[in-house]
């Protein structure tokens, strides 16, 4: 099962949203957040959870009472099973992804501004697929698409950061290690040692449902999972989505 949900801080504009309704973790990252803007990301990322909840459950109640497994992936419990769930953010977009297994989310904002130092990121293999592509932009979507990859996957290992971008590429179920880090590192204990086969998908607008240019112009996501789903959509909700749960 995986559920997968956008949404576009507008859409909280006009809408009366009490804070009693979010969760004890998230009350606390309202409160820490200083920009407006931001608090409203915040917001929505766990709107989208409560929402793809609800669409399981219509019974589940708020505030969610959130688990933190000590891989680091969010779960709650569900007639006594987990059923966990990862958040991200870029810009103006929210996104949640919901699933029976841990599951890996990040979307991004492709930003204006040249991206620098990609070797610092990308596996040799990428750059070697980086050095035969030679328009500027689509040089930058690349960069980002080997980014969500690479974020989502991390996440849904439960490793966040612990591991250099560089030493690993992921594209779909494949994956490649550097070799020589591998090597180099001789604690089994170490994050790269950690590294495993999983599933990465990146979306394309024709697989989200509402989907508008800006999304598709300006945005990246990928979703991280065990293996293949057959029910890839996602969907971006708007206002009167979200009143059914206010």
């Amino acid at each position: 099962m995986l559920r997968i949900y956008l949404l576009h801080t507008d859409e909280l504009k006009d809408l009366a949203i009490d804070d009693a309704i979010f969760s004890e973790q998230r009350k606390e990252k309202i409160e820490r957040i200083k920009h407006e803007d931001d608090k409203q990301l915040s917001r929505a990322v766990e709107l989208l959870l409560i929402y793809g909840l609800k669409q399981i459950d219509p019974e589940t109640r708020v505030p969610l009472s959130i688990k933190v497994e000590e891989s680091g992936n969010l779960l709650l419990e569900k007639d006594g099973e987990p059923l966990y769930f990862n958040l991200s953010h870029a810009k103006e977009y929210a996104a949640c992804a919901i699933s029976d297994k841990p599951v890996g989310i990040d979307v991004e904002w492709v930003k204006t501004r040249d991206v620098d130092h990609m070797d610092k990121i990308l596996h040799p293999q990428e750059m070697a697929i980086l050095s035969f592509v030679t328009n500027p932009e689509e040089k930058k979507k690349f960069f980002y698409e080997c980014w969500v990859t690479k974020e989502s996957y991390l996440k849904n290992l439960g490793l966040g950061l612990g591991v250099r971008p560089s030493d690993f590429a992921v594209n779909e179920d494949k994956l490649e290690i550097n070799e020589d880090k591998l090597k180099a590192n001789n604690d089994p204990d170490a994050a790269i040692h950690k590294l495993e086969k999983r599933y990465v998908h990146i979306y394309k607008s024709t697989e989200i449902e509402n989907a508008d240019w800006k999304f598709d112009a300006s945005y990246r996501m990928a979703v991280c999972t065990e293996k293949k789903d057959a029910d890839t959509k996602a969907a971006i909700l708007k206002a009167d989505d979200l009143k059914t749960i206010l």
